[in-house]
């Protein structure tokens, strides 16, 4: 109990973006990316499917440019 409220133990939570384990390894984080972008190559896989490959260069330096806009 830390003030009258009871805390309670939990094997992973989300801190400032990222998952840490009770035991303080990255796993849970590590998983839940690995599966975010799992997910993002299966979906651009599908939109390439259907796309001409001039439409897929516009995607794909869009995309590069969200990702780092810097450049």
């Amino acid at each position: 109990k830390i003030g009258g409220v009871e805390i309670k133990e939990s094997t992973s939570e989300k801190l400032l973006g990222a998952w840490i384990n009770n035991d303080l390894s990255w796993s849970t984080h590590i998983k839940k990316l690995e599966d975010q972008l799992n997910y993002r190559l299966y979906k651009l896989r599908r939109i390439e499917q259907g796309l001409p490959r001039s439409s897929l260069i516009k995607v794909h330096s869009r995309c590069y440019f969200l990702l780092y806009p810097e450049i």
